[in-house]
């Protein structure tokens, strides 16, 4: 079911880290997984939003720091 939901989406999940999350999510229903699905697409988002100082990676990516960082 967990595949359903991030079908089309990049991610690192690989197909040991989808069986356990089918073992431990044994009693959710369709729509807990489809809530708890795009709740994890959303947080690099929202940590984006949040993020008031960003970080040069060496990849050339920007990666969002802590306010308290220099």
């Amino acid at each position: 079911m967990f595949k359903l939901k991030v079908k089309g989406v990049a991610h690192t999940v690989t197909e040991e880290e989808f069986a356990e999350l089918g073992v431990v999510s044994e009693l959710y229903s369709g729509s807990d997984i489809s809530i708890v699905s795009n709740e994890a697409l959303f947080m690099p988002i929202r940590k984006c939003q949040n993020a008031t100082k960003f970080i040069k990676k060496p990849d050339g990516y920007y990666e969002p720091c802590p306010p308290s960082h220099p």
